[in-house]
């Protein structure tokens, strides 16, 4: 049977008014007490509306209205119209009849085991609180809050992402449960997002939408952990309009039937949308597989904690870049007095790894006073801000990395690391030593950097051989295993991991990124000369071009000892592993045409702006509107990008006058190639 439903407001006494009456009799067990007078004295003051349809009346909601807000007290259908849309009619009547801009919102308090409790979710409700009820039973009442959009103080006053330096994210439900539980192993990814190493920069959020989730769970003292938990971060909250307007976009992704889960799940996905968030963080597959239209329709990025987590010291390359925010990024390196020594260790101790302070102060102290076998650098910027330490000890042709402390963001960790590849580049001094990575309680934030290849796992830390020397391969094997033979300060297994490295094969390119700085002589390593602007060039390792440059370098892509450089697709086939000699053009006022540094290659990729773009966008200097000028505004089409490491620039810039002294005819437009002679040439005279 079609049902065609009207709503009315009649104020009569009449047929309608007694069929309501009826309808209340029948459902008085739910409904509760309620005295006829009381009942009149609503239908006077029009405050009932009631379903019609040709057979008479259907359902009705009867409410009431105090301090700028409507409560219902009764929602009710007849048997027959249950599940046939009734009650939402109901609703929206209501909702249209009350929101005049004053009225704040609808309340409804409602028995949490009664299954009608589940509905108001899916009518758009938040999750309120609890109160008991006034049954004998003790029965407990869920509040909802149905909340209009008007003029708020208090809305308007909450922070803005824009005020705040810290990274701001949503998490959902999932991972908000998962930390209620942290002895069980399953829930480390999720516990791992509130660590000591995450804490200091990250801010996390949850929607309202978590606490409709809690009240779906039927063991009660389940219920209350997860509350519990749940309040513990900070609740978003955003206007009714923005909210449903989100969710009409993004309800295309999840399909007309819903499920309750699906329902949260694209609600917390429009809340966060509404609320401008760029990050979520779940680990719901049905959200996780939809991560890319979500990301097309509002622009939040829909990530697993342990993505997060990982690219978090690339977030802020996701934010508009512009002038005014490198200026901030001046750094200042110098070795600490004895009168910074307690502050220094006040500010990077790790007591939550088990690290006293007094330890690291004497140890501090310690290679303070011995500069002829430490090195000591604190880095601080422009406000006096401590941002870096690290404690290098040379000892017999070793380098030790004792310690090595940031700040935890992304633009301390990425100096720290940038510092510590330069001083195992410089250390070798023209011949092979040993590396050692020995800060334990730092090893947490620093681990990833010594993933590349050549770095050992050993008892207490990292070890590696860096050989600055340059010889054919076999020359560079025999001084590699003479230096390895006498170490007697390396273990079993990393002595056993370097033979086998060894004896594995004699692949140059392998050997030049295991032992950099090495260069093998007589081989074919492939090496690309690449043209780049000079804008560029001091954003990814030019040195001297940043000094000069008014705003400086960005530090998040500076002293990254990763990036990514985009150029046009002109069709030209990149080994990966090769050499890359970087020669920064002329462009503008900036007269440069040099060679003045060189870099590893780890891959070379053609593909369309887009889809490059999602793929690098937390490494690179570019932004969109760079790639667009590539591609004269066309997002399909395509560029090349550069994935690069390993880069040192050069003592003594290679001068266009002197290419001809090289055999190399002209300044280069594009990628092209060089011979491993012309690399050695000029890479030794770069270096000096």
């Amino acid at each position: 049977m079609v049902h065609n439903f009207s709503v009315s407001a009649d104020s009569a006494i009449g047929e309608n008014f007694e069929a309501v009456i009826d309808l209340w009799k029948k459902n008085r067990s739910t409904l509760g007490l309620f005295p006829r007078g009381a009942f009149e004295e609503h239908a006077r003051k029009n405050l009932i509306l009631y379903l019609i349809d040709e057979g008479g009346v259907k359902g009705y909601l009867l409410y009431r209205v105090a301090r700028q807000r409507v409560a219902i007290s009764h929602l009710c259908v007849s048997d027959e119209i249950r599940g046939k849309g009734g009650a939402r009619i109901l609703f929206e009547a209501l909702r249209q009849h009350v929101d005049d801009g004053h009225c704040k919102g609808i309340e409804i308090r409602c028995r949490s085991d009664y299954e009608i409790s589940r509905m108001w979710p899916s009518l758009g409700f938040e999750h309120a609180g609890h109160m008991q009820g006034k049954a004998k039973g003790g029965s407990e009442l869920t509040i909802w809050y149905f909340k209009f959009d008007i003029p708020d103080f208090f809305y308007e006053m909450m922070p803005r992402q824009d005020d705040d330096s810290l990274t701001w994210a949503v998490i959902d439900a999932n991972i908000v449960f998962k930390m209620s539980d942290p002895e069980k192993a399953e829930n480390e990814e999720a516990l791992a997002l509130i660590s000591d190493a995450m804490t200091p920069y990250v801010r996390y959020f949850v929607t309202p939408e978590i606490f409709v989730e809690t009240e779906r769970k039927q063991n009660s003292e389940e219920k209350q952990t997860s509350n519990s938990q749940a309040k513990k971060f900070e609740k978003i909250e955003v206007k009714r309009s923005a909210f449903e307007s989100y969710r009409e976009a993004l309800s295309p992704l999840w399909g007309r039937k819903l499920n309750d889960r699906d329902r949260s799940d694209l609600h917390h996905i429009a809340y966060s949308a509404a609320a401008g968030f760029q990050y979520f963080i779940t680990l719901d597959t049905g959200i996780l597989d939809r991560a890319d239209e979500i990301y097309e329709v509002c622009n939040i990025s829909v990530l697993r904690p342990v993505e997060f987590i990982t690219q978090l010291d690339q977030i802020e390359n996701l934010e508009k870049y512009t002038p005014r925010s490198i200026s901030r990024t001046r750094y200042h390196v110098h070795c600490p007095s004895s009168e910074e020594i307690a502050s220094i260790a006040e500010h990077f101790c790790i007591p939550s790894h088990g690290e006293k302070r007094k330890v690291l102060e004497a140890k501090i102290r310690t290679a303070i006073a011995s500069p002829k076998q430490y090195t000591v650098l604190l880095i601080s910027n422009n406000d006096k801000q401590k941002v870096a330490f690290l404690c290098f000890k040379k000892i017999d042709g070793k380098l030790s990395i004792d310690i090595m402390r940031h700040s935890g963001d992304v633009t301390s960790r990425t100096i720290a690391q940038n510092f510590a590849w330069a001083e195992i580049f410089s250390h070798a001094d023209g011949g092979v030593s040993l590396i050692k990575y020995t800060d334990k309680f730092s090893s947490f934030q620093n681990d990833d950097l010594f993933q590349a290849n050549g770095f050992i796992k050993a008892d207490g830390g990292w070890v590696r051989i860096s050989a600055n020397v340059m010889c054919d391969l076999a020359t560079a094997k025999d001084k590699i295993n003479v230096f390895a033979s006498g170490l007697s300060e390396i273990d079993e297994s990393v002595r056993n991991s370097l033979s086998s490295f060894l004896e594995a094969g004699d692949n140059a390119t392998l050997y030049e990124e295991a032992f950099w700085p090495l260069k093998v002589t007589g081989c074919d390593i492939p090496t690309y000369l690449i043209p780049i602007r000079p804008v560029w060039a001091l954003h990814l390792f030019d040195v001297a071009l940043a000094e000069k440059e008014l705003w400086g370098a960005d530090p998040t892509k500076h002293f990254n000892i990763e990036n990514v450089y985009y150029r046009s697709s002109k069709r030209f086939y990149m080994l990966s592993g090769a050499r890359i000699l970087w020669y920064v053009s002329s462009h503008g006022t900036n007269k440069v045409s040099e060679i003045r540094a060189c870099s590893r290659l780890i891959s070379s990729e053609t593909d369309t702006a887009k889809r490059l773009f999602k793929k690098y966008k937390r490494l690179g200097i570019y932004e969109w509107s760079n790639l667009m000028e590539i591609t004269k505004n066309d997002p399909d089409g395509e560029v090349m990008a550069i994935k690069f490491y390993q880069t040192e620039y050069f003592k003594k810039p290679i001068e266009l006058k002197d290419f001809q002294n090289y055999g190399i005819k002209g300044q280069p437009f594009g990628p092209k190639n060089i011979t491993n002679e012309q690399f050695i040439n000029i890479y030794t005279d770069g270096m000096n």
